[in-house]
């Protein structure tokens, strides 16, 4: 592929439009961003961020497509997204916070980068932490540290999803909890939980989509001595389950 970067003619001229206001500093992000895929290393752009340095920002410069940030969400392009950000460009933090887990990815280096740059939005940060336990990132030591830095910044666990969004169908992230890792949700309702947050609970979804396990029981035991919970509706999709381990641990909440 011909690299324009490395061509000083073509380096020249695009300087000559930019310092002219011909072409617009994100005309020249985007020249890179279609060629990002094909480097890993991304100081081959640096003379084409440089003629964006010299002629300073001229407000342009900013990324909130949700397909570009989709395709930069894979650490191999935090040094691009870092580049990026010291030429003045400006990117919606808060959705590439709640894309870096999302799908295949599991971009720890580009959520480290952020965490501490960027006050983030309810949403964003209830998603990503969403993503985390949804695609079991959770499980390994990376993800467990990523966690832990979610909740160190008071995510709303309370928070509920759009209906249209992934999660849609969970009624909060607390729910999502639950149903995916008992044994957090235990960790972080010790203390025990509104009544509210428990009636908000679809829980013919829970307790009929999800792999459920004697932690879940354990879940329900710890529910049950700070809120009333819908005994007869419970059992009735436990039944459905056929697992006589589950029904019997269940029978003591009856």
């Amino acid at each position: 592929m011909f690299r324009i970067e490395k061509d000083p003619a073509w380096l020249e001229i695009i300087s000559y439009l930019r310092a002219n206001a011909v072409i617009k500093d994100y005309q020249i992000y985007y020249l890179m961003y279609c060629r990002v895929a094909y480097y890993s290393e991304p100081k081959q752009f640096t003379p084409l961020f440089d003629i964006i340095k010299v002629n300073g920002p001229d407000g342009s410069l900013v990324e909130d497509d949700p397909e570009h940030l989709y395709r930069l969400c894979h650490d191999v392009y935090l040094g691009f997204i870092s580049a990026f950000i010291s030429v003045g460009g400006r990117l919606d933090h808060n959705r590439l916070l709640a894309l870096v887990f999302a799908g295949e990815s599991d971009a720890y280096a580009i959520f480290n980068f952020l965490l501490p740059r960027y006050a983030f939005s309810h949403k964003a940060l209830a998603t990503a932490a969403a993503c985390l336990f949804y695609n079991e990132y959770h499980l390994d030591g990376a993800g467990e540290q990523a966690l832990a830095a979610l909740l160190s910044r008071g995510i709303a666990l309370d928070y509920c999803f759009d209906d249209d969004s992934e999660f849609g169908e969970y009624a909060c992230l607390a729910a999502l909890i639950f149903g995916h890792n008992p044994k957090r949700f235990n960790q972080l309702y010790a203390d025990g939980v509104e009544q509210a947050l428990v009636d908000s609970f679809d829980w013919s979804f829970l307790l009929t989509e999800h792999e459920l396990t004697l932690e879940h029981i354990e879940a329900l035991k710890l529910l049950s001595l700070s809120a009333t919970l819908p005994i007869d509706e419970i059992g009735e999709c436990l039944l459905e389950r056929e697992d006589e381990a589950l029904l019997a641990a269940f029978d003591s909440l009856r």
